[in-house]
């Protein structure tokens, strides 16, 4: 598949021009914390909502409602469906982002729900580090994504991910605000609302935690800010804010025996280096980008470039070059262009693929 025309076009409001058969394409991004989901050649996503949120309406709908599917993605798409998307999913192909682990664990059980439960046209499962880069509007580069409950960094050449040099860390966005409500709960803080709900703890941490440029500087000099609870209860945070992401830097802190992001993205590079050569490393270097729920972190760019440089030679250190994805729904908007490119259709599962070879179609058709 060729991938080369793969580019943004922000004019009049639509990102490339979609097809007829592409704005049937219902695109969704099923995150640990938060669900996106929207139709192809669109911006941004019309739908987000907490992933739990789901969970919440059928049991509230259907008194002891158990969704069929081990991890309850049956009951999120049924929610997407019908409650805010309001279609009929068999009248509609499926382009659905996941996590790395997710795809390899359940990519037949998922096609299967697709297929079978939803009866969508068609489907495909790429990896959200994959959909970000388009987001960027680059085909090449490497993509560190932090998100609730995955860190996986994904080389990806030419619009495909390279197989092999995929890297992980268990520092997650999730270990983030675990560590962030224990730093604060040191504090002798009564935050109540906080415990009980994920989603405003994640809020929460993303608006006032900042990435210190050095940690030493930031705890001698950091002046708390308040923030309103829901309840109208005012947190005061001082150093704690600085605190919490310096564990992506230092796991120890968490405590978590595993590599930092900087360390998973350098030795990316080096493995990347030492098997296909400085040609095609150098191009990864030069377009490092940064996606999920944790890029969201003030000053994350410098510092995580600063730390991936020292551990990089003086010739990848003086061409690396990290970014940001640009849009919060960076994997959603990368989604929402590729179901507009002319050739989804050729890497796409079909319902007619899926009858005839079942759920051995992942193993035959699988470039994400």
């Amino acid at each position: 598949m060729d991938l080369s025309t793969l580019l943004l076009d922000l004019s009049d409001g639509m990102l490339i021009q979609p097809t007829l058969d592409s704005r049937k394409s219902v695109v969704i991004d099923l995150g640990t914390r938060h669900t996106k989901a929207g139709f192809a050649g669109e911006q941004a996503p019309c739908a987000v909502f907490p992933t739990a949120e789901a969970q919440w309406h059928s049991q509230q709908v259907q008194e002891g409602y158990e969704s069929t599917y081990p991890d309850a993605t049956e009951t999120v798409l049924n929610y997407v469906f019908k409650n805010k998307l309001g279609i009929d999913s068999k009248d509609h192909s499926v382009l659905l982002g996941r996590s790395l682990p997710y795809v390899q664990q359940n990519q037949e059980k998922l096609v299967e729900l697709l297929f079978e439960k939803f009866q969508v046209h068609s489907a495909l499962l790429p990896l959200n580090n994959v959909l970000s880069l388009y987001s960027s509007g680059h085909l090449t580069g490497l993509v560190m994504e932090l998100g609730a409950g995955t860190s996986y960094c994904v080389p990806i050449c030419d619009g495909f991910p390279i197989k092999g040099f995929i890297m992980s860390s268990e520092v997650t966005g999730n270990k983030l605000t675990e560590f962030f409500m224990n730093l604060l709960s040191n504090r002798d803080h009564s935050f109540t609302p906080i415990t009980t709900d994920p989603v405003l703890a994640e809020t929460l941490k993303e608006t006032v935690c900042s990435v210190a440029p050095n940690l030493f500087t930031a705890l001698s000099d950091s002046p708390e800010v308040v923030y309103t609870l829901p309840d109208g209860t005012e947190l005061r945070i001082g150093r704690e804010r600085y605190q919490c992401p310096e564990a992506l830097f230092s796991p120890n802190l968490i405590p978590c025996v595993t590599r930092s992001i900087p360390t998973v993205i350098s030795d990316c590079i080096k493995k990347l280096d030492t098997f296909r050569g400085k040609s095609c490393t150098t191009s990864l270097v030069s377009n490092i980008f940064l996606s999920g729920g944790g890029s969201k972190l003030t000053n994350i760019r410098e510092r995580v470039k600063a730390e991936v440089d020292k551990c990089l030679d003086e010739f990848y250190a003086s061409r690396s070059k990290v970014s940001l994805c640009p849009s919060g729904y960076s994997s959603w908007l990368g989604g929402s262009v590729l179901c507009c490119h002319s050739n989804y259709n050729e890497v796409a599962i079909s319902a007619e693929e899926y009858h005839e070879h079942g759920v051995n179609i992942t193993s035959l058709k699988n470039f994400f």
